[in-house]
């Protein structure tokens, strides 16, 4: 059994995508740091928030597959991204990012994005720093004692509180069998081709992203743009966006299975920012 430590509860995060990560550096900061995170991430935590190395050609490409950048909007956020900051870990992102619409990028001025000094992987990389994070590990059942007053997670001992940062459809087959059917129904999922507003439950919409590299530079006006009017909805430039000059551009691009309004598209892309 897993006793409540001198530094506090003891606190199981199912999820190390930044959600988990940012929570265990929060509770850290709140002076709660029995934490520990697990992750099912076989090469490194962060979930969506990650880069993959691509070798073509005897030249490695670094590739932010889905979350492309964030933004800061809360003062408690803002004090872990001034720990990145100072860990070398994010920059802002400078470069031209606005809206494609036909052949015409307009830029947005109001925008001040984050990120990774060497791909997005560098963000979780260093949040993972602060916390004991357990990986690869699939958690497959939790359940809440009461006799006991704890969570039972798995195999890895009883823990005062448990933080769900998993992904949707997981989170909910996680919990089904928890003992908490409130706790469950929050956290139930469907799949939808096209996000509902009407519908007062957790909506999951396919997405599909394409990796490509260029032989040469394709001298785009942008780094990064969302695409009005298509079925691709975001399009990057990673060698321009992380600052790795070569002879050629490897771009990202992101494609829904249905054509959504740019409402529904800002709400999509709101898990990056």
């Amino acid at each position: 059994m897993m006793a409540t430590s001198v530094h506090g509860p003891s606190v199981a995060i199912i999820g190390g995508g930044i959600a988990g990560l940012v929570c265990a550096a929060r509770l850290g900061q709140l002076g709660i740091t029995a934490t520990t995170v697990f992750d099912t991430g076989r090469h490194a935590p962060g979930g969506r928030c990650s880069t993959r190395r691509v070798d073509v050609r005897g030249q490695t490409f670094l590739f932010d597959h889905s979350a492309q950048y964030f933004t800061v909007s809360d003062n408690r956020f803002a004090n872990i991204v001034s720990f990145l900051h100072s860990k070398g870990a994010v920059r802002l992102w400078k470069g031209p990012v606005g809206v494609l619409k036909g052949r015409q990028f307009k830029r947005s001025s109001e925008l001040q994005a984050f990120v990774g000094t060497d791909g997005m992987g560098s963000v979780a990389k260093c949040l993972a720093s602060l916390s004991k994070v357990e990986r690869p590990v699939w958690i497959g059942d939790v359940v809440w004692e009461p006799m006991a007053k704890k969570w039972k997670v798995d195999k890895y001992g009883y823990f005062d509180y448990l933080v769900i940062a998993h992904n949707g459809k997981c989170a909910d087959r996680l919990m089904a069998n928890a003992r908490v059917p409130k706790i469950h129904e929050l956290l139930r999922v469907r799949f939808t081709p096209k996000l509902n507003q009407k519908v007062q439950q957790m909506q999951l919409c396919s997405l599909w992203v394409l990796l490509v590299v260029f032989p040469k530079s394709l001298k785009l006006p942008f780094e990064g743009a969302f695409v009005e009017g298509s079925d691709v909805t975001w399009v990057a430039n990673n060698t321009a966006k992380l600052g790795h000059r070569s002879a050629g551009d490897n771009g990202t691009s992101r494609e829904h299975t249905t054509r959504q309004s740019r409402r529904g598209d800002e709400a999509t892309s709101s898990s990056f920012c």
